[in-house]
């Protein structure tokens, strides 16, 4: 079973503080401890660096990316990048991606 985890909104005011880092190791916790959820992925828009730099810092792998696979409110044809965190790699990436929190 794949989740999928999608946008997360929080403040401008929060970014920067730890906090989303935080709530995706919740999230990513209980994804794979709790659930038994084999993958998470995370598709983000190709243009935005700012999440992809966030999601790579959970650990999770770029696996590849869906060319124009969304159409936007203003009619633009999005790429998504798909980021995965499979289940058996979780345990090291919660050692070294979350050691504060742990």
């Amino acid at each position: 079973m794949v989740l999928h985890i999608g946008w997360t909104w929080i403040s401008p005011a929060t970014r920067g503080t730890g906090f989303n880092h935080q709530m995706k190791f919740l999230m990513l916790s209980y994804a794979f401890e709790k659930m038994d959820f084999e993958k998470v992925e995370f598709r983000i828009d190709e243009r935005n660096i700012r999440s992809r730099k966030a999601v790579e810092k959970l650990g999770a792998s770029l696996e590849g990316i869906l060319r124009k696979n969304v159409i936007t409110k203003s009619n633009f044809r999005r790429s998504s990048c798909c980021y995965g965190i499979l289940k058996e790699e979780w345990a090291d990436i919660k050692q070294t991606k979350f050691k504060n929190l742990i």
